[in-house]
């Protein structure tokens, strides 16, 4: 295990840094890991440093923070550190924290302390919620108590929508009989509220929890609060939550005026979508004509590409009906669209929902596209759709644009879109042209992408070349880059190859980089010699700071004088780096070190 000098050095570093919250959480997940004789002189710096702390918010924050942590002879001091916040906020809320962590009599008076402190709030709403947060954890007799004392106060609060919302939030915790009295008195108040947003707000929250009988109007009250409401989007979103509170018939006319107040938004994209949303609310018999109109306003967006995609997008919610008709209106719309690029994407949206007629059609709009790149999106798209023998005749088609297009990239993104759909018989074909590329690199990269989507037989061929390309590559980086991303493709028998493109990089750092990678996909037989290959790459990095990223994915799989030995090096590592990496690279470590 490691000497107890590694976990001093820690202790060290973590009481270096500069941020007190930082240095106070790394302190107590370490304060374990020292011999005994010295946790207390930690706990009393720590405890130093939360009564040195410039915010009392901050105070309360540190002390929750060491809870987990805690022996149990510091309890008593802790708890006098927390009763000594002048803040009457922080103290009770720190208190309230730390009394899980206690038993009997002290978890008691802990609560009965947090209790005094939050009940002498100044501001009358903050103190409900204090209070009314606290009160699960307090016995009855002094739940009781507390919420007598601050059922006065929320009776007190001036303003009506506060004091509606304080006394709804004090009535559970009341016995039956005050429960119904104090929701009566919140409906009162609710009814009070001037602006109607916040009055049918207000009544919808409320009517669930007070009697069957008067539910129904109180959500009644809240319907007519809600068409009070002179914005139409929030009159609508206001409208709908209730709906579902609301017995069929009345819920039909609430949803209704829902939807008038969603047509009367003036965007149009919005006003689609919150008519849709109404729209799925509706009986069968009216949301069918709802939906037409939310696509009637669909076809009126402004800027075409939006328009596309939201007719596109629209497709899916109409499953329940008749779509021939919306489906016309939304093709008509994306073969409209001057931008080719976008309705490439517009009809791969609208691709799964397209037969008959209208895939032919799609498929003639996706075979005059002039743009490659694009013509080979959408062929992808609509493929699938295809009978067997015109969809291989389409996806030959869409390799051919793919191989068209003039950038690279936009090659490689095209094949990801085709290849899937391809006989396994061409599917070398569509490959031809970036297995035959110049570029080392981006024949290295551009495989390694594709190679997942390939048939095993050939998987296994394309990651050869592409593990050949790395090696080819002059920049050690290059050759890291390329090898980092062909990594979680390579099978086994191929792993060995990637350990011999690994050993030409001669750069320590992207060497140790990728050695510490590999070491993952090794099996254990074969990973002693390259886990020693890899710390002495690291070993031989110029700049410490850069040593502990490696080291830290190589600690995992190190044991006994190993691991010591690379736990020493990463805190080593660490003292060069900026002060945040720094507490970062220690809390990774922490569960290394013995117990």
């Amino acid at each position: 295990s490691l000497p107890d000098a590694a976990a001093k050095e820690m202790m060290a570093e973590a009481r270096s840094l500069e941020n007190l919250e930082a240095r106070a959480r790394l302190q107590a997940a370490l304060v374990g890991r020292l011999p005994k004789s010295e946790q207390r002189q930690v706990w009393n710096e720590l405890l130093a440093a939360v009564r040195a702390a410039d915010h009392q918010e901050e105070q309360a924050n540190l002390l929750v923070l060491c809870a987990p942590h805690l022996p149990a002879g510091l309890w008593a001091e802790v708890l006098t550190v927390a009763r000594n916040i002048e803040s009457k906020r922080s103290r009770g809320w720190a208190l309230s924290q730390l009394a899980p962590y206690l038993a009997g009599q002290e978890r008691d008076q802990a609560l009965a302390d947090a209790l005094v402190a939050l009940l002498g709030l100044g501001h009358p709403e903050a103190r409900v919620d204090a209070v009314a947060s606290l009160a699960p954890q307090l016995p009855e007799a002094q739940r009781t108590t507390a919420v007598a004392e601050v059922l006065v106060t929320a009776r007190a609060i001036e303003h009506e929508q506060g004091r509606a919302r304080a006394l709804l939030q004090l009535a559970p915790h009341l016995p039956e009989p005050a429960q119904r009295e104090v929701l009566a008195q919140a409906l009162t108040a609710a009814r009070t509220i001037r602006e109607a947003e916040n009055r049918a707000w207000m009544l919808t929250k409320l009517a669930p929890y007070l009697p069957e009988s008067t539910q129904d109007a109180v959500f009644a009250e809240a319907v007519a609060a809600a068409l009070q409401i002179k914005q139409p989007r929030t009159r609508a979103r206001a409208l709908i939550e209730l709906g579902s509170h609301l017995p069929r018939a009345e819920r039909e006319r609430v949803l209704d005026e829902a939807l008038a107040a969603a047509e009367a938004l003036e965007d149009e994209e919005f006003r689609t979508w919150a008519m849709v949303e109404v729209a799925w609310r509706l009986p069968e018999s009216k949301r069918r004509p709802a939906l037409v109109r939310a696509l009637g306003t669909a076809r009126r967006i402004g800027d075409d590409e939006h328009q596309a995609s939201t007719l596109a997008a629209l497709i899916g919610y109409l499953s329940d009906i008749d779509r021939d008709e919306l489906l016309h209106q939304a093709m008509t719309a994306v073969c409209a669209l001057d931008d080719v690029w976008g309705q490439a994407r517009a009809l791969s949206r609208l691709a799964p929902h397209l037969s008959g007629s209208l895939l032919e059609g799609a498929l003639a709009t996706a075979r005059a596209m002039q743009d490659p790149r694009s013509r080979a999106h959408a062929l992808a798209a609509l493929a699938p759709r295809l009978p067997h023998q015109e969809r291989e005749q389409a996806t030959i088609e869409a390799v051919a644009a793919a191989h068209a297009a003039e950038e690279e990239r936009a090659t490689v993104q095209a094949l990801m879109e085709v290849v899937p759909h391809l006989p396994e018989a061409r599917v070398g074909y569509a490959l031809a042209p970036v297995r035959a590329r110049e570029d080392d690199l981006a024949r290295a990269l551009d495989l390694a992408q594709l190679a997942p989507l390939l048939p095993d037989a050939l998987q296994k061929e394309v990651l050869a070349e592409a593990l050949a390309a790395a090696k080819e590559l002059e920049g050690d980086w290059y050759r890291t880059d390329a090898l980092l991303q062909l990594l979680p493709h390579l099978p086994g028998g191929l792993l060995a190859d990637a350990l011999a493109v690994a050993r030409t990089i001669g750069e320590e750092m992207s060497r140790a980089e990728v050695l510490a990678e590999l070491v993952a996909y090794l099996p254990e037989s074969q990973r002693d010699q390259v886990l020693g290959e890899a710390m002495e790459a690291v070993q031989a990095i110029d700049f410490s700071w850069l040593q502990a990223q490696p080291l830290s994915r190589l600690i995992p799989y190190l044991s006994g004088a190993e691991r010591d030995a690379a736990l020493r090096e990463s805190l080593t590592a660490s003292q060069a780096m900026e002060e945040e990496d720094q507490a970062a690279v220690l809390q990774e470590l922490i569960p290394y070190l013995p117990d």
